[in-house]
């Protein structure tokens, strides 16, 4: 992201670092690069909101509540493109999101989720539409869980604008740092996320 972001006009003369100096750190970076899904499109649309941002709070870096009005300022635009980007109902869509919202961010309370493989493959075109409306990014599309062996997932990430709200993250929410590894470079905190699926009466609607 930085790279591209640093060559988009050579004439500037611009390098990672002019680029990393906007943040006011490194985990102010992260957070935004997870905003995006690292769609570099997104990534160079939320960037350009946030500078705008951060320049009318008179402030010299970029920080994280800013990154989460830049988000509750485009959660709007995303709910304007069901109706344009789907392939499926736009209704079942709304439903799919109420459920997310619902089960995940208001129960499990998490950003992370495992989806079982087969179950994946068997509601792919529901969750397919979900990926390109950016409201789940995938993650990997072959992960195993720490708590349930000899099976695989596929990680998602829960998109932010289910979760920033105004200035902040939600009140007690768990926001899984799923790049993160441990000592022995395995990524524990993604393999510990809760395994989770849509029922069956959505899917056959």
């Amino acid at each position: 992201m930085i790279k591209i972001t640093a060559n988009l006009n050579p004439k500037l003369e611009l390098n990672g670092n002019d680029i990393l100096g906007l943040f006011s750190n490194e985990d102010v970076l992260n957070y935004t690069t997870v905003a995006t899904g690292g769609v570099p499109r997104d990534f160079l649309v939320i960037l350009s909101e946030l500078i705008k941002i951060a320049r009318l709070d008179t402030s010299r870096s970029i920080k994280k509540q800013h990154l989460y009005s830049a988000i509750s300022d485009l959660k709007q635009d995303k709910e304007q493109n069901i109706e344009i980007e789907s392939d499926i109902s736009p209704e079942k869509l709304r439903e799919a999101l109420e459920i997310i919202d619902r089960e995940i961010i208001r129960d499990l309370k998490t950003n992370v989720i495992l989806y079982p493989s087969q179950l994946a493959k068997e509601h792919n075109a529901l969750l397919k539409n979900l990926v390109n409306l950016r409201y789940l990014h995938i993650i990997n599309e072959n992960t195993t869980s720490e708590k349930v062996k000899k099976e695989t997932f596929v990680s998602y990430l829960v998109d932010m604008s289910f979760y920033a709200t105004g200035k902040r993250l939600k009140q007690g929410f768990d926001f899984r740092q799923f790049w993160q590894q441990d000592s022995s470079q395995r990524h524990i905190y993604l393999r510990n996320s809760p395994i989770w699926s849509f029922k069956n009466e959505i899917i056959e609607k």
